[in-house]
């Protein structure tokens, strides 16, 4: 994300999202009503006997609707348009769609420019700059990829050790095996490595990039198993590499550690909506917890308990829901809250 403008009290922010994953934020920023400001074409009837044509144009649209498709990595913002340039194209009140790529300029102008959109649009600048990790969570059996960056989590594959029929009786089963995972790290085309598991097996593989002469920077973390279950493990840990500790994902997997705790000791913790809204509004809410599709599908219902946080000097945190930690999230009612005192 590249942050051009940004005045508060204007309620203004003009950007341009560099990264997929930057689009996936503003769909987290632009809300209903909304002004969006950008380049579009519009059909424009050519006079009689001529045919249709489409016009570039400058238009001003007050947003209905926001809906991002991951797959083709397009932002469509919908909405009625106020404004624009050529003016004798501008057809006000008219039903338009604004389709948003890495690359495009815009304009947000909001009437409650708040905290959490300000925090939201820091730390998808930051993201945008940082490097992605490649986690390689392995033991004597297999090894399992994931790529890592600030929000999301993506499986890239696994590999079986082979410690098995000919090749271990020949005593060759490890080379062959670390020989496939240097190659499956190589083809990620990722610098930062982490590699992870419980035993021995790592530091074994650690010694063999050594004499591989691997040029990326690697990092050592031990966990107690490997696949998702160990991956959640580092998220988690306390004592887990710094190469984890910025990543958004894993402050959210450490979050909702520690709402699980809290909970699990019937302490300060509520969850489920009607009983989070009731800890809003008592002013007890320190850190409130929404899973991303909950907000984005109730965001006209939640925005005013959202400014009451705010206001109260509270923490609002949205988690992605295809993270382990949101889907920990959606099993306890999508909505949670760490609580100053017990409201009961």
């Amino acid at each position: 994300m590249r942050l051009i403008k940004l005045a508060r009290e204007k309620g203004l922010i003009q950007l341009m999202p560099e990264t997929t994953d930057d689009l996936w934020h503003l769909e987290r920023i632009i809300e209903p009503g909304d002004l969006v400001n950008g380049s579009t074409t519009r059909k424009i009837k050519g006079q009689e006997g001529e045919q249709t044509k489409r016009q570039k144009m400058f238009i001003k649209l007050r947003v209905q609707e926001v809906e991002f498709d991951e797959f083709s990595s397009i932002l469509r913002v919908h909405g009625l348009i106020e404004g624009g340039k050529p003016e004798e194209f501008i057809e006000l009140g008219a039903a338009h769609s604004l389709s948003i790529e890495p690359g495009f300029l815009l304009k947000i102008e909001k009437e409650n420019l708040s905290k959490r959109h300000i925090e939201r649009l820091k730390k998808a600048e930051k993201a945008t700059h940082s490097k992605p990790v490649l986690c390689v969570l392995i033991d004597d059996e297999r090894a399992d990829f994931f790529e890592l960056r600030a929000f999301k989590t993506q499986r890239k594959g696994s590999i079986k050790s082979g410690k098995s029929g000919k090749l271990f009786e020949a005593g060759n089963w490890q080379k062959e095996f670390f020989s496939k995972v240097l190659a499956k790290i190589k083809e990620q085309n990722i610098e930062q490595v982490l590699i992870a598991g419980p035993g021995f097996t790592k530091n074994d593989f650690h010694e063999f990039l050594k004499e591989k002469d691997f040029n990326g920077k690697v990092f050592i973390e031990g966990t107690n198993s490997v696949g998702i279950t160990g991956l959640n493990e580092l998220l988690k840990g306390k004592r887990t590499s710094k190469i984890m500790e910025k990543l958004q994902i894993a402050m959210d997997a450490r979050l909702m550690n520690e709402l699980l705790a809290e909970i699990g000791k019937g302490r300060l913790a509520e969850y489920g909506p009607e009983q989070v809204k009731k800890a809003i509004q008592m002013g007890s809410v320190k850190k409130l917890i929404l899973l991303d599709k909950f907000f984005l599908k109730n965001r006209s219902e939640w925005e005013e308990l959202m400014q009451l946080v705010e206001r109260s000097r509270g923490e609002i945190h949205i988690i992605d829901s295809n993270s382990s930690a949101g889907k920990e999230l959606e099993g306890i009612g999508m909505v949670a809250a760490l609580l100053r005192f017990k409201i009961n």
